[in-house]
């Protein structure tokens, strides 16, 4: 019945977490551009194998960590629905 049904409260507060990460998370995919860009620059200018490996390495690490954020709110998205019973975990999930 749909006097039954809620918006679902915990859906919006992760749309709300997602859409408020969303700036981090594009401020840091410009740095790792940079990031690139100083790798390619180093490997030019001659820097050691090891210097480069690091700069390299730290750059892969940032970018699996912003993919995951955004696989991790996908994931805890892709079940919520808009609406859900009034009595449904969702519903209570602050009380939890």
């Amino acid at each position: 019945m749909d006097e039954d049904l809620v918006a679902n409260p915990y859906r919006k507060a992760l749309v709300a977490a997602e859409d408020e990460s969303w700036l981090a998370r594009e401020r840091l995919k410009t740095a790792l551009r940079e990031v690139t860009e100083l790798w390619m620059l180093a490997w030019q200018g001659g820097c050691s194998h090891e210097q480069l490996q690091i700069l390299w390495d730290i750059k892969t690490d940032a970018e699996r960590a912003v993919q995951h954020a955004q696989d991790e709110f996908d994931y805890a998205l892709s079940g919520q629905t808009e609406q859900v019973d009034r009595n449904s975990w969702q519903a209570k999930w602050r009380n939890l």
